[in-house]
């Protein structure tokens, strides 16, 4: 699937954003749309900003400290594999 044809759909205001790739994680791109994500540490070891994830993929770019259960993820620290919907 390439980039231009993913999307993250934020389930609390309903907007669905393109992924471009131009930001790094999930939640660069909602604070770039000014979608609240709680976010701590955004290394993914607080576990502050752990979302859940309703459908898709998401993809890290590092080891975390805190391992999301499975239906879940740490937008601080993934981008999408697929589109996603995201409770937040």
């Amino acid at each position: 699937m390439s980039a231009t044809s993913i999307t993250i759909t934020f389930s609390f205001t309903g907007e669905t954003v393109p992924w471009t790739g131009e930001y790094p994680t999930i939640l660069k791109l909602a604070e770039a749309h000014d979608i609240a994500i709680s976010a701590g540490c955004e290394y993914g070891d607080c576990g502050t900003c752990l979302t859940d994830l309703i459908s898709g993929e998401v993809e890290y770019l590092h080891n975390t400290g805190i391992t999301p259960e499975p239906g879940t993820c740490l937008p601080c620290s993934c981008r999408p594999k697929t589109s996603v919907e995201l409770r937040a």
